[in-house]
């Protein structure tokens, strides 16, 4: 007599959020950009929290801490096959806070000064380093929180690092 419904109805992201910010001091520039979303929340898919053992499957290093009679305080229940046993049913164990600030980008520059540029016949020489998704802080949700199932499951984004040059003749 403990059931009740779980509202799923948080899953959409009631506030999304984005900070941009630069600036340049003698030669040098940057640019920064965050982005965010709160009150959002998803829940874990049954595959995500099971221990597919039949088949291989590999887990969430946060379901190790699983019940056995050593044991006994865990967060979790004892694994199971695929979708059996007291732990296969949905449970507000498994809905978690999906709220996310993430360090999206960031882009700082050099200029040659004007002096130089002069004497090498050249309008502009820029050099710069980059990077987008560089940090991300959650609340262990133990996948991106950008993604949109519970499964865990997805494409990565993909977090890169430039190095590169504008020149103007």
């Amino acid at each position: 007599n403990d059931r009740m419904v779980i509202s799923l109805d948080n899953s959409t992201p009631k506030i999304m959020a984005g900070l941009s910010f630069g600036g340049s001091y003698g030669s040098f520039d940057f640019d920064v950009l965050f982005q965010g979303a709160a009150k959002v929340k998803l829940l874990l898919y049954s595959g995500a929290r099971s221990f597919n053992l039949r088949s291989g499957g590999n887990n969430f290093v946060d379901m190790l801490d699983y019940w056995t009679p050593e044991n006994p305080n865990a967060k979790y229940a004892a694994p199971f096959f695929l979708t059996q046993d007291a732990d296969a049913f949905d449970s507000n164990l498994y809905l978690r806070d999906a709220s996310y600030i993430r360090l999206k980008s960031v882009n700082i520059g050099y200029n040659l000064p004007n002096a130089v540029l002069k004497s090498i016949h050249v309008e502009r020489f820029r050099l710069y380093v980059s990077g987008t998704n560089l940090l991300v802080w959650d609340k262990g949700l133990m996948f991106d929180p950008e993604v949109s199932n519970g499964s865990g499951n997805y494409y990565p984004q993909q977090r890169t690092y430039n190095l590169g040059i504008n020149l103007t003749f």
